[in-house]
């Protein structure tokens, strides 16, 4: 029996594989696994810390931890709109959602909820006791839930509307009543034990382990800490979010928070930064240009965190140099030195390989350079750089500065670059028209019409890369040649990651590179928000290309699956096929497709990497989404009462068995040989197999491998229902390990 079909699809006109590398981090997420002080917090709205130092901040819709390491992580999952935050004496955590229904959600030390309170009614904020006490304000009074659950409410005046609410370690609570500028003190057994304090306004309580109460000032400038000797004494500290335990405050400043001493001294305690340390993934920037050095390591200018950031060639991401007012564009020279157009500081500056930063052109105020937005650098280390948008301007090594493009060329120039040969390339944004300037002097254009070119870069064959930031799209001038379109659709929504990369939408793409290996990295900039880093590789293998032989369906992977690959530029003559460097069997290939066996020795990765060489040298590598079962039903049915083809014409009848012929079933019991062929010692399939026919539950008799087929088919032999009466032809479906396949027709019907 053949099982192995082909089909054929379109050649792929262009050979760029869009993939992204980096930026992108979701909103709260982003910095897990780094310090705290290189993460980014987004919305933080509160902040308590537990009796060993860690730290827990409610941000938009999640929790995060900052442990006694300074580690950042995110805590018990997701958060729905956090508003407030305490803990106790245990380390518990206690959390208050305001996203429909209010509730108080109590988490253990290690992330896990055990138990939720519902208020009954909207609230504002929480106050935790050591005991684990949870206290909450209504306009009927203090609310006291104790551990225990019961609930009792403190009537403290009938009017009652109170704003700042804290516990002590003794389990006395502070609120402040705004209508009379009064501070009560109300003990465990529900009684105002002290006189009300006129303290003026103050919106925010707090009381550390100490006993010393925190609240802002009147003015609103400052924060007020009165000891419990009744002493008093002022800082500059507010918003504050919370005590540090060392008679000083946590204040929110910007989405960073900084811890300021009883002193007065600060340093920043977590945020203001974009990820660095944590996941590739998570981290986020937000700026236009990038420059590749010779090993790999990337360097992206930061908007707004006014710094250069690196991304390593193994993908951590750290900050090399800070201070900047507002960095645009960079370059690097020879001897891998940074230069950087800062265009709010009206300067260009240079980062040595230590990080040391100085400044080589403006004076930083306007007169000297005017808002430069890109640098450049040529093979003697000459730096050329736009200036007033009007001009471009050439430092040679000695030092000299010279105007080389002026205003009667250029109405608005953004990008520079610069080849080999010395060629200076310009884009004119606002003239919609790229220029060329040779070392004698001699400016043409070589790209006009173009609306809007913004970034500029140049391999080393002399091909020019340019980008239309507002019209999502990257195109190439070969020399002599015409521009031709390498990236972007011209929608804006930046879908299209491993696949073709003309047929995908780019968000805004700008700064361009070539890494070592003759990729081009750019920038790809969401007005606003953050800057994805994205890779276009000249590729021979594209992943929504690689699809189960049965279905021909993009979908995840599994072990033992039979795939049919589609490629370009591959050759069948000593073709191998590796995932994950695992050499898999290649059953049938030509120039234009494969068919080749996902190797069981991949059992349990979610992520498998695919390359293949041939004796037109070696693919790309991409990347693959794997799971446990992928089922993909091939078309061919088989009646187990005559051993013949199922059809309309020769139904299996009530009763009777057919049988199935899948791929992507996953690992066997005993395991799968890779490339074996089975034999009459049958392995089952080691997930649960179930089946419907018509849509009615079937019974699977069996499910494993088909003698004399190779392994990674595995045949499934269904029953017919009983109340099959008459011939029809219905859908049958087969789940394995949760996963269904798509439907393929069955003949069924009339007596069995």
């Amino acid at each position: 029996m053949r099982l192995l079909l082909f089909a054929s699809l379109p050649l792929i006109a262009q050979s760029y594989l869009l993939t992204t590398l980096a930026g992108g981090g979701d909103e709260g997420g982003n910095g897990d696994g780094g310090m705290a002080t290189d993460a980014r917090l987004v919305n933080a709205k509160a902040m308590a810390c537990d009796p060993s130092g860690n730290c827990f901040i409610a941000e938009t819709n999640r929790v995060r931890r900052v442990g006694t390491d300074g580690r950042i992580s995110t805590f018990g999952g997701t958060a729905t709109m956090p508003r407030d935050i305490g803990t106790d004496g245990q380390g518990n955590v206690y959390v208050l959602e305001t996203s429909g229904a209010f509730r108080i959600r109590k988490f253990s030390a290690d992330g896990v909820i055990r138990g939720v309170i519902d208020p009954e009614v909207f609230i504002q904020e929480i106050a935790v006791a050591p005991d684990g006490t949870v206290f909450w304000l209504t306009r009927a009074g203090l609310v006291r839930q104790r551990p225990d659950g019961t609930r009792t409410t403190v009537p403290i005046v009938s009017e009652f509307q109170a704003q700042g609410l804290a516990a002590d370690n003794a389990g006395n609570v502070y609120v402040y009543l705004p209508s009379r500028g009064e501070l009560h003190r109300i003990d465990t057994a529900g009684n105002d034990v002290t006189q009300p304090l006129q303290i003026g306004d103050p919106y925010q309580l707090a009381v550390d382990g100490a006993g010393n109460l925190f609240y802002t000032a009147a003015d609103r400038q400052s924060s007020v800490r009165r000891d419990p000797q009744g002493r008093v004494s002022s800082f500059p500290a507010t918003p504050f979010f919370t005590p540090n335990g060392r008679g000083g405050l946590y204040v929110l400043a910007q989405d960073t928070i900084v811890n300021v001493e009883a002193s007065g001294a600060r340093t920043v305690y977590a945020g203001g930064g974009g990820g660095d340390g944590g996941p590739l993934y998570n981290a986020t920037f937000s700026g236009r240009d990038l420059v590749s050095d010779r090993a790999g390591n990337l360097y992206v200018t930061d908007w707004d965190l006014k710094s250069v950031r690196k991304i390593s060639a193994t993908g951590v991401v750290s900050t090399v140099a800070r201070g900047f007012a507002g960095p645009l564009g960079i370059a690097m020279d020879a001897a891998e030195n940074l230069y950087v157009a800062d265009t709010l500081a009206n300067q260009i500056k240079k980062v040595s390989r230590t990080g040391q930063v100085t400044v080589v052109a403006g004076t930083g105020v306007e007169g000297g350079l005017l808002l430069p937005m890109d640098v450049t650098v040529d093979g003697d280390g000459a730096l050329y750089f736009t200036d007033g948008r009007t001009r471009v301007r050439k430092i040679s090594t000695d030092g000299k500065i010279a105007t080389l493009v002026g205003p009667d060329r250029l109405t608005g120039a953004e990008s520079v670059t610069v080849d080999r040969q010395g060629n200076l390339y310009i884009a004119d944004t606002y003239g919609a028209k790229i220029l060329r300037r040779t070392p004698g002097g001699e400016i043409t254009t070589i790209a006009e019409g173009f609306e809007i070119p913004t970034g500029l870069t140049v391999d080393s064959a002399g091909t020019l890369y340019f980008s239309q930031a507002v019209l999502y799209r990257i195109w190439k001038v070969a020399p002599g040649g015409k521009p031709v379109l390498v990236a972007g659709n011209g929608n804006r929504d930046g879908v299209g990651d491993n696949g073709l990369a003309t047929q995908a939408s780019l968000l805004g793409p700008y700064g361009m590179t070539f890494d070592p290996a003759g990729n081009l990295l750019f920038t790809d900039h969401r007005c606003c928000t953050t800057t994805l880093i994205r890779k276009l590789e000249v590729a021979n293998l594209f992943p929504r290309s690689i699809v189960n032989a049965a279905t021909f369906r993009y979908a995840p992977i599994a072990a033992g699956e039979i795939l049919t690959a589609y490629w370009i530029g591959v050759s069948p003559v000593n073709l191998k096929v590796f995932f994950d460097e695992v050499p898999a069997p290649v059953l049938y290939a030509d120039a234009r497709q494969g068919n080749v066996i996902v190797p069981f020795e991949v059992a349990g990765r979610e992520v498998v990497t695919m390359r293949a060489e041939s004796a037109a040298g070696r693919t790309n590598t991409v990347i693959l989404q794997a799971r446990a079962t992928a089922p993909g039903l091939f078309p061919p049915i088989v009646n187990a009462r005559d051993g013949q083809l199922n059809s309309r014409a020769n139904p299996a009848a009530a009763g009777e068995y057919f049988s199935l012929f899948a791929t992507g079933c996953g690992q066997t019991s005993p395991g799968g040989k890779t490339g074996g062929v089975a034999t009459n010692e049958l392995k089952r399939v080691a997930q649960s197999v179930t089946a419907t026919v018509g849509g009615r539950g079937a019974e699977v008799a069996y499910a494993g491998t088909a003698p004399g087929l190779v392994e990674g088919v595995c045949q499934i032999n269904v029953r017919v229902p009983l109340s099959a009466t008459f011939v029809e032809v219905v859908p049958v479906v087969v789940t394995v390990g949760g996963v269904e396949s798509a439907p393929i027709p069955v003949a069924i019907g009339g007596p069995g």
